[in-house]
């Protein structure tokens, strides 16, 4: 009776903590897509391995999850006008009518980024880790709107993982550098003096 017991407080526990943290990105079988590269005329199509064996992508959204969930699709193409194809200027400028706010503008991104990424039928795998802290950090610039609509103050900037940013491992794409911490790079530096969110 206790094990029974056990038994059933852990498979509560496990729902519960399953509700509470939904998995949004599941690995899947990619042999039939392997198998189908293998004859494309292009040697370099010919893939060994589509997935990363070491990336988890929900670790991308850890911490920010929450937002990114609140933030729907219909929130989404609404500020899609805004937005997609636009110049920093007519971001800007959006900003300054108060059309768009920098948390809103991260939250498209990683919105956008999460549709695309966690959908196995599109994803690009193009994106490693995520900061963390970015919406607070767009919630912050959202406090001082920029002086000029050609100002980076509050733009969202993905950087390549050979640039160095303190706070997130820069690996260069290789596990073996997993764990490599460094302070930020000359032009992170220069991205952030001038009002971009990294």
């Amino acid at each position: 009776m206790k094990i029974m017991n056990k038994t059933i407080l852990f498979l509560f526990i496990s729902v519960f903590i399953g509700c509470n943290n939904p998995i949004s990105w599941q690995n899947y079988n990619e042999s039939d897509e392997i198998r189908q590269s293998k004859s494309h005329a292009n040697k370099r199509m010919q893939f060994k391995l589509i997935q990363s064996k070491y990336d988890v992508k929900n670790d991308w959204f850890k911490n920010i999850n929450k937002d990114v969930i609140e933030f729907n699709e219909k929130e989404y193409n609404f500020l899609k006008p805004l937005i997609i194809e636009k110049s920093i200027p007519e971001i800007q400028t959006s900003i300054l009518d108060e059309k768009l706010t920098y948390e809103k503008l991260v939250l498209f991104y990683l919105f956008r980024i999460k549709s695309i990424e966690f959908n196995k039928n599109q994803y690009l795998n193009s994106i490693i880790s995520i900061n963390q802290n970015i919406i607070n950090e767009a919630r912050e610039k959202d406090k001082i709107k920029p002086e000029s609509i050609y100002s980076l103050h509050g733009i969202p900037v993905l950087l390549k993982d050979n640039i160095n940013y303190e706070g997130l491992a820069t690996t260069a794409g290789s596990f073996a550098l997993n764990n490599n911490m460094s302070k930020n790079a000359f032009v992170v530096d220069k991205l952030k003096e001038n009002g971009a969110l990294i």
